[in-house]
């Protein structure tokens, strides 16, 4: 049990902002065409070509779009008959959101001649973490008098902006933990709410568009939820 279950009470003062007011996301859109792109040109031309199913089974989970956000959590631990011990702390993270295509069955893809039509498994929130400082390190290289150094950048992505403590009292163990637990419940919050996971599946369909087309099919669409999502016929 944590201290704020037993003690105290954890309030949110301010609602996670992107980091430089924007979404950073979508990082790895170019990548997976990429990936995907080889699969399609791995396969053994002198084979039988291979289905939809074949092609995408492979393909596993396919990361489309990353969040990066900031809040400031305010914890208030009661300290007994002595008052308050108050710590307000903020800190970075990220939600990177997808879709597991490994869930696909082959009865989730129909196949009529150029036609296919897949039904999709929901998008999902693969990766929700928090950018530490001391975990977040970006190394650039300069070259000086001839020689080639390096240096650290350390983002600040972590700050005890205060933590008051009653007199004659020490800190409590484990309460930046707790004002990270909500952080991490406020990141995933908000990004839910920005709708990351309707945007990753906006993105999934493209890249899947560009590997079926790039395969020969021409009308592709796809479902979810018994209705159809998207749907492109190519040129």
């Amino acid at each position: 049990m944590s201290h704020k279950e037993k003690q105290g009470l954890v309030l949110g003062i301010r609602t996670p902002q992107w980091l430089n007011w924007r979404i950073v996301g979508l990082i790895f859109v170019v990548v997976v065409f990429l990936f995907i792109a080889a699969v399609v040109l791995a396969d053994d031309e002198t084979s039988e070509p291979p289905t939809p199913w074949k092609r995408l089974k492979n393909i596993a989970r396919l990361s489309t779009v990353e969040f990066q956000l900031s809040t400031v959590v305010k914890v208030i631990n009661p300290r007994k008959f002595r008052g308050n011990e108050v710590l307000v702390y903020g800190v970075c993270g990220r939600v990177v959101a997808g879709m597991d295509l490994s869930k696909l069955t082959e009865e989730d893809i129909q196949t009529d001649g150029l036609r296919v039509r897949i039904k999709l498994p929901r998008t999902e929130i693969f990766t929700l973490d928090l950018l530490l400082e001391d975990s977040t390190k970006h190394v650039l290289p300069f070259e000086l008098e001839d020689k080639k150094r390096t240096v650290e950048i350390k983002p600040v992505c972590e700050q005890t902006f205060s933590w008051d403590t009653p007199i004659g009292l020490s800190r409590t163990p484990g309460l930046v933990t707790d004002a990270q637990e909500e952080a991490l419940k406020a990141f995933k919050k908000t990004a839910e709410e920005s709708g990351i996971l309707a945007i990753a599946q906006a993105e999934v369909e493209k890249q899947l568009e560009k590997l079926l087309l790039l395969a020969g099919y021409e009308d592709i669409e796809f479902e979810m939820g018994g209705e159809i999502e998207s749907s492109q016929e190519s040129p």
